[in-house]
């Protein structure tokens, strides 16, 4: 495993600021390696992303890289709101450097600070903006060939510091955050399809609720959240419920489906 290592002086300032982590490679039993976040203080112990006690700052980090630089494969930022992590996967070849078009393009259009990630093949965007919701995990557009992967709280970023050319400097950008919501769907389904349920199977009386509460999570996990939230779960309901339950209960389940902690793996 050869993970870029952390440029930290090539970092913006305000990422650099954040709560600081260390982080290993472990192979799991499929042989896959998983990024995994340890304490600076406490190498052993592992670190929560809910928790300021087990952050450092960036002075701690770059004593690490000097007096024990093999202690961990690389570092990252806890993310606590009001900066955006838009994380492309498989868009970049590590030794052409070649971008995906799509990629790239995102890249343009941000116009913020951009890095590659610590395997060399992702891209990470950064800005400052919040979003909707918990975060947003899916496709733009719906297309397989395109994942994305947008946090701005609850969440690690691991940092390289090895800056997308020509440098740009974090930049506000919510207007562009909106709209991307708008458009981080899951593998195959129109924007259609995720605001209405359209196209889908009919839910029969006596699964009604499990299956709303289920797709209920599913849009809080793609970002919907409270108007919005309530009216496409209602949307659902009037289109495949069979009979439909009635408006309060839709709107009771989706209210408790926001509630719910998120509980995808950091």
């Amino acid at each position: 495993m050869n993970w870029l290592p952390l440029r930290m002086g090539d970092a913006p300032s305000p990422l650099r600021a954040l709560g600081w982590i260390g982080v290993r490679g472990e192979l799991d039993d499929k042989g896959k390696w998983n990024k995994l976040p340890y304490q600076i203080g406490y190498p052993h112990r592992p670190a929560a992303n809910n928790d300021p006690d087990h952050w450092r700052n960036e002075g701690d980090v770059r004593e690490v890289q000097i007096m024990a630089p093999d202690l961990f494969d690389g570092f990252g930022v806890a993310l606590t709101g009001g900066i955006i992590f838009v994380d492309l996967d498989d868009v970049r070849d590590p030794i052409t450097g070649v971008i995906d078009e799509w990629a790239l393009q995102l890249v343009v259009t941000f116009d913020s600070w951009a890095e590659v990630s610590v395997s060399g093949t992702g891209i990470h965007i950064f800005c400052f903006g919040r979003l909707p919701g918990s975060g947003l995990v899916g496709y733009l557009d719906g297309d397989p060939a395109r994942k994305i992967e947008v946090y701005d709280r609850g969440r690690f970023a691991y940092l390289t510091g090895h800056t997308l050319e020509p440098v740009r400097p974090l930049a506000e950008r919510q207007r562009l955050v909106d709209l991307l919501a708008q458009h981080v769907r899951p593998g195959g389904v129109s924007a259609t399809t995720i605001s209405t349920g359209r196209g889908e199977a009919p839910i029969p009386e006596g699964q009604r609720n499990d299956a709303l509460f289920r797709i209920a999570r599913g849009f809080v996990l793609h970002g919907l959240s409270g108007a919005d939230l309530e009216r496409a779960l209602l949307a659902v309901n009037r289109r495949r419920c069979v009979p439909p339950l009635s408006a309060i209960e839709v709107i009771k389940m989706a209210r408790h489906a926001e509630r719910l902690p998120d509980r995808r793996p950091a």
